[in-house]
């Protein structure tokens, strides 16, 4: 699914097709755009559970204690050109 920008958010993000998409802690319910890139063809490989190493974290939480303690361990497993993402809901920041 394309934003209003137009720009895919796979590519807004860098996510690349070699790409190794951590999703940790995805709710259930989120945006589509979020949804797709989970899809085929997006990333190389999409987990769920933390993984040796990813090249990209999607990491989704509502408690900033949350994520506090989650995020040593993320930058630990990715690597050192990857990126990580925090995700947010609107209403709990």
């Amino acid at each position: 699914m394309v934003g209003y920008s137009g720009t895919p958010l796979a590519r807004k993000l860098g996510i690349k097709e070699s790409h190794v998409l951590f999703l940790d802690g995805m709710p259930d319910a989120v945006s589509p755009d979020i949804d797709a890139l989970a899809e085929p063809g997006v990333a190389g490989s999409v987990v769920r559970r933390l993984p040796r190493s990813a090249d990209v974290t999607l990491t989704f939480h509502t408690e900033l204690a949350a994520l506090t303690s989650r995020l040593p361990m993320v930058f630990e497993r990715t690597t050192t050109a990857g990126m990580v993402w925090v995700c947010w809901p609107k209403k709990a920041a």
